[in-house]
């Protein structure tokens, strides 16, 4: 569940849905920002209505990746162990504070705009870095 997708009818249909007896058997699953749902947001109201009428409400709390999990991610992505990408992984943990979500869009980013490309002299990949155009990172 986006809430920026979410009107006042589908959140009516939502608290029906998970509040009435004759429903049975419904998993919902949702996704919101904290940040950008204030205390008054129409969501957050619906779902403690839905609390408040018996239903069992679960909320999980993601952090930030850490530069390990960031590591891992670029590492896997690349197909080289975490320690040789390390430039990088600092790199995509300094623009995207961790975010798993802006990690994966600033990483595609890179090789969408040619920044990161596969550099067959060395057998490896190579990233535009720096204020110079020809300096690269070979990872």
């Amino acid at each position: 569940m986006i809430c920026n997708w979410l009107d006042a009818a589908t959140l009516d249909l939502l608290e029906h849905l998970a509040t009435h007896s004759e429903v049975r058997h419904l998993l919902l699953i949702g996704a919101y920002r904290d940040n950008e749902v204030g205390p008054f947001h129409p969501l957050l109201r619906t779902l403690e209505a839905i609390r408040k009428a018996g239903a069992r409400v679960q909320q999980i709390m993601l952090a930030p990746l850490g530069p390990d999990d960031i590591g891992q991610l670029v590492g896997d992505a690349l197909h080289r162990e975490p320690e040789r990408v390390r430039p990088l992984t600092q790199l995509v943990q300094e623009k995207t504070g961790g975010n798993p979500f802006f990690a994966i869009q600033f990483f595609t980013a890179l090789a969408e705009e040619g920044l990161l490309a596969f550099d067959p002299v060395r057998a490896g990949l190579a990233m535009e870095h720096g204020s110079h155009p020809r300096q690269k990172l070979h990872l």
